[in-house]
C-alpha cells in the first residue's frame, strides 16, 4: 500500500511556481543551471557555461527538460539520451 504523500502528484505536482539555482565545474567547463517549475512541470531549463564548444549539446539537453515532470532523477534520466 503506498501512502499518498509518497506520489509525484503530492511532493511534485501541487508546487507552486520556482527557480532552481545549480553551479558546477567540470574539468572541461563551468555550468550555471536555471531550472523554472510550476505545478511539477519544467516550464523552461537554461544552462549557461564559460565554453562555447559544447552549445549545441547543451541547447539538445535543454530541449530535452523541458516540459517534463520536475523530480530528484530528472536529469539523471534524460543524460542517458545522449
Amino acid at each position: 500500500m503506498q501512502f499518498y504523500i509518497q506520489t509525484w502528484d503530492w511532493t511534485y505536482g501541487q508546487t507552486p511556481e520556482f527557480t532552481y539555482e545549480v553551479e558546477k565545474s567540470f574539468d572541461w567547463a563551468r555550468l550555471k543551471t536555471l531550472i523554472k517549475s510550476r505545478s511539477g512541470i519544467v516550464i523552461s531549463i537554461t544552462i549557461s557555461t564559460n565554453h562555447t564548444r559544447h552549445d549545441n549539446v547543451i541547447r539538445a539537453f535543454e530541449d530535452a527538460l523541458e516540459g517534463k515532470h520536475y523530480t530528484d532523477d530528472l536529469v539523471h534520466s534524460r543524460i542517458s539520451d545522449f
